[in-house]
């Protein structure tokens, strides 16, 4: 099982247009906006039983509530090559706490990036262009707080990932 932690992110104006925008990008992948989610941890393919003792190891976690604020948009590896377009998140204590919590969370493997709080919006199967799309949603902003975390199953199909959930934890 492809498997993750996030938390969801709820719809909020202006995201339509900007996943409408994306779609008209040649060999563009918008995420559909139902499924946008903050990323903690990537687990990757993982057994059945591994995901039951990573169900247990979250019970037992301390993760804590938290604002996302959202400001602006960002990609990787740049605006102008883009191969993933991404929300820009504004870091906090308590998102690089959770996001260090989670890294510790068993069963344990390595990530080999540094943890960057993002919500991927769109995925680009060829580097793409994407400054004209900062220069119109460059201001898009909100905020919210976040009271949960899902284990999340990633199922990938030709329309894109479709996204499983496993187990929801409220966060303290």
């Amino acid at each position: 099982m492809r498997v993750f932690l996030a938390a969801s992110i709820p719809r909020f104006e202006g995201i339509g247009d900007l996943i409408e925008a994306i779609s008209k990008i040649p060999y563009s992948k918008p995420v559909r906006t139902p499924e946008l989610h903050l990323t903690f941890r990537f687990f990757g393919d993982i057994s059945p039983a591994h995901v039951e003792q990573l169900k247990g190891s979250l019970g037992e976690a301390k993760l804590r509530k938290f604002v996302i604020k959202v400001h602006g948009i960002g990609a990787f590896p740049s605006l102008a090559k883009a191969n993933v377009l991404f929300l820009e998140v504004e870091n906090s204590t308590e998102i690089t706490e959770n996001a260090s919590l989670a890294a510790h969370v068993k069963p344990v493997t390595v990530e080999k990036r540094p943890f960057v709080p993002h919500i991927t919006v769109g995925r680009f199967n060829k580097p793409a262009d994407c400054t004209p799309l900062k220069k119109k949603f460059g201001s898009i902003s909100f905020s919210t707080e976040i009271s949960e975390i899902t284990i999340y199953e990633s199922i990938l199909s030709e329309i894109g990932p479709v996204y499983n959930r496993l187990k929801t934890f409220q966060l303290k």
